[in-house]
């Protein structure tokens, strides 16, 4: 594997986008070759580098509590400078000050990959556990009223606390709802928590199930669900890119706001693990429309690069957009009525 350290200071704000601009205008390399680029601020205390892995593009940031990193001699006249592994491993040590235990690391994988086997993975369970219901004793699904709570909602790249009632009649066709509430207190529960001081989410999810042939314990379902999502923030230090161009604006601050409705088609099983308790596995896919918009932006500063379409960033691209969208998830719920 080769390793490529550019020359020239770069500013830690930019991302993947801009940092494989680099890369192609810059350093006239492919990042999707799968090679190493390395870069470092004026100040060598931060270092970002970015890589091309089987799900995506990787970016690892290392910033030094303290010293700076030593560079090695190189021509000013060239963009970059071929490096090894062993190299690498030098430059990081070589720092005045601590050793590399007072390092952070922080990695921001691209887990589009990841999440499509998750989806099937569910779907392929769901599928096979309604296959050998029949060969169960099943008993009567009774009317039933649940309340939900979605644990992992709290530690999404989006934090909120999301609950819902569903009600599950003697018919096979059941209703629920779920609300999802986010502010910056849960925000702060995720390490390196992307979103500002001001960050604040609502979601509002209505949803009709057709239940398949089950039991009173355990039944698979499929389902439409309905979405509104509602995101704001102020973000510091940041960039995007314009609706429908290649211009890049970087700002010193800005108020952020998402919104996405949409439809999804959903299959899921029921299953209850003790007495009133019971366990909601689920996965699907559908449709979302997306509008993106950036306002008050403080010194905003507009540069024309090459964007590096590989798995946008959610929030990079100012505008409205058409998009697929993947629901996956577990529910805990409680039967607090039954007849």
């Amino acid at each position: 594997m080769n390793y490529y350290l550019y020359a020239f200071p770069t500013d830690m704000r930019k991302s993947f986008y801009t940092l494989s601009g680099i890369v192609t205008n810059l350093m006239h390399r492919n990042v999707q070759d799968g090679e190493v680029f390395i870069f470092i601020n004026r100040s060598c205390t931060s270092m970002k580098v970015l890589h091309m892995e089987c799900g995506g593009l990787v970016i690892y940031h290392m910033k030094l509590e303290s010293g700076t990193f030593t560079l090695p001699n190189f021509d000013e006249e060239t963009n970059t400078l071929h490096s090894s592994w062993q190299d690498l491993k030098t430059l990081t040590m070589m720092k005045t000050g601590k050793s590399s235990r007072n390092v952070s690391i922080l990695t921001v994988p691209i887990h589009a990959k990841k999440t499509m086997k998750q989806l099937f993975t569910i779907v392929l369970l769901s599928f096979l556990f309604s296959q050998n219901i029949s060969s169960q004793e099943s008993t009567e699904i009774k009317n039933h009223l649940n309340f939900t709570i979605m644990p992992l909602s709290m530690v999404d790249p989006t934090p909120r606390f999301r609950f819902g009632v569903e009600y599950i009649p003697k018919n096979k066709i059941g209703y629920s709802i779920d609300l999802g509430i986010g502010n910056n207190f849960l925000n702060k529960w995720r390490l390196n928590a992307p979103f500002g001081h001001d960050y604040s989410f609502f979601e509002v999810r209505p949803e009709i199930k057709y239940i398949l042939k089950g039991s009173d314990y355990y039944y698979p379902y499929l389902a439409t669900e309905f979405f509104y999502i509602n995101m704001n923030d102020y973000l510091e230090s940041g960039h995007h890119w314009n609706e429908n161009s290649n211009i890049e604006t970087t700002y010193d601050a800005a108020k952020f706001n998402k919104q996405k409705y949409g439809i999804h088609f959903i299959g899921g099983v029921n299953l209850t693990v003790w007495r009133r308790l019971n366990l909601d596995f689920y996965g699907g896919i559908g449709v979302a429309k997306r509008i993106i918009t950036y306002t008050d932006v403080v010194n905003p500063v507009e540069s024309t690069e090459q964007m590096f379409v590989e798995f946008p960033s959610y929030n990079l691209v100012e505008g409205e957009s058409i998009i697929l969208h993947l629901t996956l998830g577990m529910k805990i719920g409680f039967t607090f009525w039954k007849k």
